[in-house]
């Protein structure tokens, strides 16, 4: 036996001691993609269980990713069955031959469990495109999460989404406005998701459009462009159900202003949303104006129902207590310091006031995240003690509690 087939039968021999359950697991720890492909290299265990790992999550930007990433499944279509999540990144409209192969493409992807697919340039101002044809003709039997960015005609995506309804459980369509128009509306009313937990949009969806009917397992809601008098509509029709909820671009709209100013108080979210844990919105005007009017001593002052306060941080009985996310996204970089600390004040009033129910404030400006708490049982001066911490990246936090 030779030198190099000696040393290549005494490697082999050393991974087969351990089981592949663990070299599984080590594998799966494991984020640098190169780094995978050369333990391919290692001997045939190890390509074996390292070239899962290798295929189970794929980002391809453009149609040259793309190709290239089709070419080695059709090489070696073995690997197909083991991508599970693919993301589809700044596809081309004009001249690119992607939504032609995209059919057969996904069709191939049995095992596919997520899909996220966004389109260039200008997908936010175009509602038909190759890609509406394409989806149109698809099913794919595990997809659980679609995320989705692209301009869209909507009763040919509508086929592609009716396809997969029984099974979503997670659906993200920013920057698609796909419900706007009345007969889509019918079209929907007609429709339900019964797996669906998270939903992501930015139309008048369950809030605007009552016919729509409700998932009865959605849990969690993020909505943009959403108008003042939508909130109450929302409780209507979610409150008992979500656990997270997430409010970008609150407008106050005439309708929403005529009766002067908002009478949606945290007091209400309380009544209305029993089971909500994550309260996010945007913030530019915390201290005078917005949807939710956010200090409890008002609300207090224009309403008979009252809330216990609890100094040990204990939660009210049969509900949630709850986490309440600002995000600051108009202050400019000489105002940081300004914006900490005016964030922090108007946390401490609201937790010191409902400390039995907030459990804690997020404050959030560019990608940077603040929690403000009051320690339970410390004194400071007569005070309990403010706790400030550096949170990770929380931006998906709404959709996890």
């Amino acid at each position: 036996m030779s030198s190099l087939s000696r040393q290549c039968s005494e490697r082999n021999a050393a991974t087969d001691k351990f089981p592949v359950e663990l070299w599984i697991e080590v594998f799966r720890n494991i984020s640098h993609r190169p780094t995978l492909a050369h333990i391919m290299q290692v001997n045939g265990h190890f390509c074996a269980i390292a070239e899962e790992q290798l295929y189970h999550t794929v980002s391809l930007i453009g149609q040259d990713h793309f190709s290239k990433f089709r070419f080695s499944l059709e090489s070696s279509p073995h690997r197909a069955p083991f991508v599970q999540d693919i993301r589809l990144l700044r596809l081309e409209v004009e001249n690119s031959s992607v939504p032609n192969i995209l059919p057969s493409f996904l069709t191939s992807l049995r095992n596919l469990r997520r899909l996220e697919l966004t389109q260039v340039p200008d997908f936010r101002f175009t509602s038909d495109t190759p890609y509406c044809d394409a989806l149109s003709a698809v099913q794919i039997p595990h997809l659980r999460r679609l995320r989705i960015e692209a301009g869209l005609h909507p009763y040919r995506f509508l086929t592609f989404l009716e396809a997969q309804a029984d099974f979503l459980e997670e659906l993200e369509m920013t920057n698609t406005r796909l419900f706007k128009d009345p007969p889509v509306v019918d079209l929907l009313a007609a429709r339900r998701f019964p797996l669906l937990q998270v939903l992501e949009c930015d139309t008048l969806f369950l809030g605007g459009h009552t016919r729509i009917p409700v998932p009865p397992n959605l849990t969690h809601l993020s909505r943009s462009m959403i108008f003042g008098w939508e909130l109450p509509v929302l409780a209507q029709r979610l409150g008992t159900q979500l656990v997270g909820l997430k409010l970008d671009s609150v407008w106050l709209d005439d309708r929403s202003l005529a009766d002067g100013p908002p009478s949606w108080s945290l007091l209400n979210v309380k009544a209305k949303f029993p089971r909500l844990r994550y309260l996010q919105a945007e913030a530019p005007y915390i201290r005078n104006y917005s949807a939710i009017d956010w200090f409890p001593d008002k609300a207090v002052e224009r309403t008979d129902t009252k809330f216990p306060v609890h100094p040990d941080g204990a939660a009210p009985q049969s509900h949630s207590r709850l986490t309440i996310a600002w995000v600051f996204d108009f202050v400019i970089p000489d105002d940081c310091d300004a914006w900490e600390q005016s964030g922090t004040e108007n946390a401490v009033r609201i937790l010191t006031a409902l400390g039995g129910y907030v459990e804690r404030v997020l404050l959030n400006r560019a990608s940077r995240w603040i929690s403000v708490r009051l320690g339970a049982g410390s004194e400071v001066q007569g005070e309990r003690k403010v706790i400030k911490e550096e949170m990770g990246n929380m931006d998906r936090y709404w959709a996890q509690v």
